[in-house]
């Protein structure tokens, strides 16, 4: 019987977490700065905005991230991640895809947060820009 009540407090706590209450108060998906971030489920971690800004979709709202930002999102709630765009001409640079929790090659990639999240764009170099003229270094 002991036994049968651990689980479902441990039940109730899970869903708790989930539905995004604790201590009676809702949590709320807000953005914070990288230097706030602390390790704890439904952090995320968005890099690599600096060659082109990342547009992030959260239940909060739209952002841009330029360089690193961090965000705090309810586990369980849907966050995006797009591009501005896909190639950058001063590095001649395309975009290839996404890696961490979000690997696709799309340029919007829509993933559930899980805790600990890390996402990043992949850029790699190329020879030719997109309208076929060749790439100077």
């Amino acid at each position: 019987m002991h036994t049968m009540r651990a689980h479902l407090a441990l039940d109730i706590l899970v869903a708790m977490i989930l539905l995004g209450v604790a201590g009676g108060c809702a949590l709320e998906d807000t953005e914070i700065a990288i230097d706030e971030l602390r390790v704890a489920p439904g952090n995320v971690r968005v890099s690599g905005g600096s060659i082109a800004p990342i547009r992030v979709i959260t239940p909060a709202g739209t952002s841009l991230c330029e360089g690193a930002c961090a965000y705090n999102v309810a586990l369980g709630r849907i966050m995006t991640v797009e591009v501005t765009r896909t190639f950058d001409e001063v590095g001649c640079l395309a975009f290839a895809g996404w890696s961490g929790t979000c690997e696709s090659e799309t340029e919007a990639c829509t993933f559930p947060v899980m805790g600990y999240d890390s996402v990043r764009p992949i850029w790699v170099a190329a020879d030719r820009d997109p309208a076929g003229r060749p790439c100077e270094p």
